[in-house]
């Protein structure tokens, strides 16, 4: 007799098979095969058993096709004819003819059921490598635009968007005219001052890269339209100059390679930055500063030995050409100025927003010579006309004063977010015409 088998599906396409004689002994077996085929000569009366088992795999139901037949051999003795014979050994053919189309026909179905799953799978797996593909670039683009773009929540005031970034100051430089502006402002302290800095013996010790292991570093608090980091940058092009605002300088030309720009708020946590600068620059950023004296002792753990700090600012008051304060004189009063006025009702309102407002001025020396992180504090203190109107002025001393004019006329339209709310509207326009 023979036994012919195969599995058509489920698990591993494994099964086990044994067949036994009748008196139980064991006259094939196979262990986990998918396709078998056991022959065997019956030399014993009786019935012979033949068995399929799945007790390896409690998990997955098995489909098994088989064929058993046999052949019975008749004694030839010479009396079967010889087409008998021949009709006999055709039947035997025809039977295995049958039973390989049979194996065949379970074959197909068996890779093709194979071929149909592997093409689901590579059908779900495209999808999902797919899905990802996207997920990962979408991710990768808003992540660089992060390095570029502000991300920040904005509202509106008075038609100007404002950071919701926890800063005390709303007067932002996020206008191409307030950007225009501060540049003004920057060529007519570099006229008075002579250049970027102050003290350029201090600067360029702090900053000469044969003194230092690592690169020097530069932070540009409040950097605004940023010209003064850039103009850093490329003064000293061995150092990494950072400059810090509410928001990015939208219309820098020509950013060194040495030179970037963060949006940061300085009145939060500074430790990231602890050790990390030789010159921190800070210029015309009192409004926004909450408690100057808390940010001053915040500066000098970022500076590293032989560090400087540079501050410059406007002074809160207004004084006439004979150095006489203007700010506690009434309209009605001879020597009133619309200019002190302003700049007094700016103070105010700066005051009650929570901004340290520009008085923290008269303190810096005080507070640098009382922390003991400062040592070689200095000051210097600069008068300058508003406008050109002084006689005897040099040409650059003229051209100074034509700035400050022109600084002075461009951020009065800046004021009046700062200033409703304390003052008359009509009030503010007039002065921000």
């Amino acid at each position: 007799m023979t036994v012919t088998y195969q599995t058509g599906g489920g698990g591993n396409l494994d099964i086990d098979f044994w067949l036994k004689d009748p008196v139980g002994g064991t006259v094939a077996k196979h262990d986990k095969q998918s396709t078998g085929s056991v022959s065997a000569t019956a030399d014993k009366d009786g019935r012979y058993v033949y068995c399929f088992s799945n007790e390896m795999s409690t998990v997955s139901d098995k489909e098994v096709s088989f064929n058993v037949h046999g052949v019975i051999y008749v004694a030839d003795e010479g009396v079967v004819a010889p087409i008998e014979r021949e009709i006999r050994n055709l039947a035997i053919g025809l039977q295995s003819v049958k039973d390989e189309q049979e194996y065949i026909v379970v074959r197909e179905r068996t890779h093709r059921n194979t071929a149909e799953s592997t093409n689901d799978r590579v059908k779900w797996w495209s999808i999902a490598q797919t899905i990802l593909l996207f997920a990962v670039c979408g991710w990768q683009i808003y992540y660089l635009q992060s390095f570029f773009e502000p991300n920040m929540e904005s509202s509106d005031v008075l038609g100007r968007p404002l950071a919701s970034l926890g800063a005390a100051d709303d007067l932002r430089a996020d206008t191409k005219a307030e950007h225009n502006r501060l540049n003004i402002q920057h060529e007519m302290l570099k006229v008075l001052v002579g250049g970027l800095f102050i003290v350029p013996d201090l600067m360029k010790k702090a900053l000469d890269p044969t003194q230092r292991e690592e690169n020097c570093g530069v932070l540009d608090i409040g950097t605004g339209s940023g010209i003064w980091a850039v103009e850093m940058a490329k003064q000293f092009p061995s150092a990494e100059v950072v400059g810090i605002d509410l928001i990015h300088p939208d219309n820098v030309p020509e950013i060194p390679p040495n030179c970037r720009f963060r949006i940061e708020d300085a009145n939060l946590d500074w430790d990231r930055y602890a050790g990390a600068f030789d010159v921190v620059h800070m210029r015309s950023v009192t409004t926004g500063i909450r408690d100057f004296k808390v940010t001053l002792h915040n500066v000098a753990r970022t500076l590293r030995s032989r560090g400087v700090i540079l501050l410059i600012s406007p002074t809160a008051w207004i004084y006439s050409e004979t150095k006489e304060s203007l700010h506690d004189r009434d309209q009605d009063t001879p020597g009133w100025s619309a200019m002190a006025a302003l700049n007094e009702a700016v103070r105010h309102a700066t005051l009650k927003r929570g901004g340290a407002t520009a008085i923290a001025t008269d303190h810096w020396t005080r507070w640098l010579s009382e922390n003991p992180l400062y040592t070689d504090v200095g000051e210097r203190e600069i008068w300058i006309p508003i406008g050109p109107w002084k006689e005897g002025l040099d040409e650059s001393e003229r051209a100074a004063t034509e700035l400050l004019r022109q600084n002075a006329i461009e951020v009065l339209p800046f004021f009046k977010s700062r200033l409703l709310g304390g003052c008359d509207e009509e009030l503010i326009d007039r002065w921000s015409l």
